[in-house]
Formats: C-alpha cells, sequence, structure tokens
C-alpha cells in the first residue's frame, strides 16, 4: 500500500482505520511511542529510539495465545505495578505475522521481505476502552481470532498496546516476550557503620 499490496488487500478496512487514525499521508511513514515523533525512516535516529527505550512504564502486559485448533483465545492482563497514568486508554491487540517472505516483490518497489505484519486488531481497528487497575491490581481482557489459511501459522503472534487519547502508547506486551517479573518499587537498604577493614 500504496498500489499492489496482498498484505494490505487481506485487510484493507483495518489498514484504512489505522492510517486513518494516525493520519498518514505518505509511506513509509513511522509514528515512535504512537505520538512521540513520527517521521519517514530516514528522520529516526538512534538517539529517538534510545530516549524511547530509556522510559520506564508503570503498566505491565502479559499477552497469552491459545490454539483451539482453527480458533485462537488471546487474554492479555494489565498490571498497575505503580501509579497508572490518567486519562482515557484504549487496549488494542494485533494478530502479526512476524516474517513474510515473497518469492518474487508483489509490488514495484522491489521488496520481498516483510517483517511484523498486521493481519487482525482486536476486538476492531479501534481496540477497547479500558480503565487502568489501581496500583497493585491487575485486569484481563479476552479476545478471540480464526486463522486464516494464507497465514503462516508458525510466525504467528499477538502484540497488545495501550494508547492514551493523545495517541501515546503507555506500554506494550506480546506472546514473543520473555516472561519475568517487574517492580518499580525501590528495595529496603540497610545501612550501618562497620569496623575498619571489614
Amino acid at each position: 500500500w500504496p498500489g499492489t499490496d496482498p498484505m494490505y488487500s487481506a485487510n484493507t478496512t483495518q489498514s484504512n482505520d489505522r492510517v486513518s487514525y494516525y493520519g498518514v499521508t505518505g509511506v513509509p511513514d513511522v509514528f515512535l511511542d504512537g505520538n512521540y515523533k513520527e517521521a519517514q525512516p530516514g528522520g529516526m535516529t538512534m538517539t529517538d529510539v534510545n530516549d524511547v527505550i530509556s522510559k520506564t512504564s508503570p503498566i505491565k502486559i502479559v499477552v497469552s495465545d491459545v490454539d483451539n485448533g482453527t480458533s485462537h483465545d488471546v487474554a492479555v492482563t494489565v498490571k498497575s505495578i505503580g501509579e497508572p497514568p490518567t486519562g482515557s486508554f484504549k487496549l488494542v491487540a494485533v494478530v502479526i505475522e512476524r516474517f513474510i517472505h515473497y518469492n518474487s516483490a508483489p509490488g514495484t518497489n522491489g521488496e520481498k521481505d516483510f517483517p511484523n505484519v498486521m493481519r487482525k486488531i482486536l476486538p476492531s481497528s479501534n481496540g477497547q476502552t479500558i480503565t487502568l487497575p489501581a496500583q497493585g491490581e491487575e485486569a484481563t481482557y479476552n479476545f478471540t481470532y480464526n486463522e486464516d489459511a494464507s497465514w503462516n501459522m508458525d510466525t504467528i503472534g499477538v502484540v497488545a498496546f495501550i494508547q492514551k487519547s493523545t495517541k501515546e502508547i503507555i506500554n506494550a506486551g506480546s506472546t514473543f516476550d520473555i516472561p519475568q517479573n517487574a517492580i518499580i518499587i525501590a528495595p529496603a537498604l540497610n545501612i550501618v557503620d562497620g569496623a575498619s577493614g571489614n
């Protein structure tokens, strides 16, 4: 997109909805962290990426995808491990195909390899309105989707993110994440004077 694009053609409605949401007028285009910075890829710097990576979030997102044969159950658990921000929020879960390779380029730009292709947005292009849980609490949201014969299910996964009404991404999680515990509270420190040499 624009032009010949079988990935866009497979889900034009949801693709168009997100293009409209962000106001994309030309491609390639990057929206870093939703609203942190918008530019073509050449306009993004390592400093931009490092600035976003260095930020922390009081929200943790854990995503699971259970294969039931031709249908899948997705569970997205939102945990407030710190004081949650205020505002209006949407939870968006996106079924992606991690990598698609074409033997011959489907479009006119010669590209044959495409990472992280959006296949379906759950529960809809607009996501689901949520209220962030209180600090120390969590909430789980459940979605379902059906497999498509054209997808390579070996590389299908789900990325979920929470987006503020300002388009800022609060945090994201995916079925590809390595499970880990997260805590923001500083550990208690015991400091005592010691004898010289100890």
